[in-house]
């Protein structure tokens, strides 16, 4: 009997590949916007994780959907009528993705978590995820962070289950 029947399973049935090309700069948020846009960041205009600016201590990050240049592919689907979601991935703070849990934190001293988060992401469904999974966390401190996200994601793809015939042929 195998000891991680998930992982097997996975493994088996999944889909991978044995080699992966980073693009350059080799870092988180330019990284995913080319894996959401297939464009380099030359293209999608995201060239670091943080903004070119020296006069700020806590320069600001390249949160928001705004800063691409290319068309994510959760923009794609959304256009072709499908239901899309994120939880905490980069650059999708104020996108228009159904049931978004936006990656942002709080860098002025004059606001807070709760508030970023809200304004970046599907307010009202980050008000009931919070509402049903927020004890699992504290703030933004992981492990629990990851908890409560693979929570909202369950509860997303058991509850709201987008486009359970977007893979059928019309």
């Amino acid at each position: 009997m195998t000891r991680h029947p998930h992982l097997k399973a996975i493994r088996d049935q999944g889909t991978w590949v044995q080699h992966v090309r980073g693009i350059f700069p080799t870092l988180t948020y330019p990284s995913h916007t080319s894996i959401i846009t297939g464009q380099y960041p030359a293209v999608h205009g995201i060239i670091n994780n943080t903004k070119l600016q020296p006069q700020r201590i806590s320069p600001d990050w390249y949160w928001y959907r705004k800063d691409v240049k290319a068309t994510p592919l959760y923009d794609v689907a959304r256009q072709a009528g499908l239901t899309t979601a994120a939880f905490l991935w980069p650059v999708t703070a104020g996108s228009k993705i159904n049931y978004n849990i936006s990656e942002i934190f709080p860098n002025r001293i004059w606001t807070n978590q709760v508030l970023v988060s809200l304004k970046a992401s599907s307010p009202l469904f980050l008000l009931e995820m919070n509402h049903k999974y927020g004890h699992l966390r504290h703030g933004i401190k992981q492990p629990w962070l990851d908890d409560f996200v693979t929570a909202c994601a369950v509860d997303t793809l058991k509850n709201n289950q987008p486009d359970p015939n977007a893979d059928s042929p019309s």
